[in-house]
């Protein structure tokens, strides 16, 4: 069994239990689909973030790397570029929707810095 990184123990591990509770907040049906999204979103950010800087690189440069190489972020942010000026109805659903989402991909990546501190930090 190979050994991963405490930066990518906290960060998928965060990714999940926030796209749990995002997806059981929706439906219960939404829980399995919310874990399975934002997990391999994270853990395809995680191996953007292992490329360059490196897992053990400066913590901003790793957390820039592991957001902004998760593949959904650069959705988002299309969508709310696209939709800013959105009128009422369902383009507003989706620009909301978009916000959501890119701030549910912020935090992962802090839960990475976090674990990788306190791993470090206990020896």
């Amino acid at each position: 069994m190979p050994r991963f990184h405490p930066f990518t123990w906290g960060h998928v591990g965060f990714a999940m239990v926030l796209g749990g509770v995002g997806g059981g907040w929706m439906s219960p049906e939404m829980i399995p689909w919310g874990v399975g999204v934002l997990g391999l979103g994270s853990a395809l950010g995680n191996l953007v973030a292992w490329w360059r800087p490196g897992l053990d690189g400066a913590a901003w440069k790793l957390y820039l790397a592991a957001t902004l190489g998760n593949p959904l972020m650069p959705i988002a942010l299309g969508i709310i570029a696209l939709e800013s000026r959105c009128r009422p109805g369902l383009e507003c659903l989706l620009f909301g929707m978009a916000l959501l989402l890119a701030g549910a991909l912020v935090v992962p990546a802090l839960g990475g810095l976090i674990v990788r501190w306190i791993v470090r930090r206990r020896g």
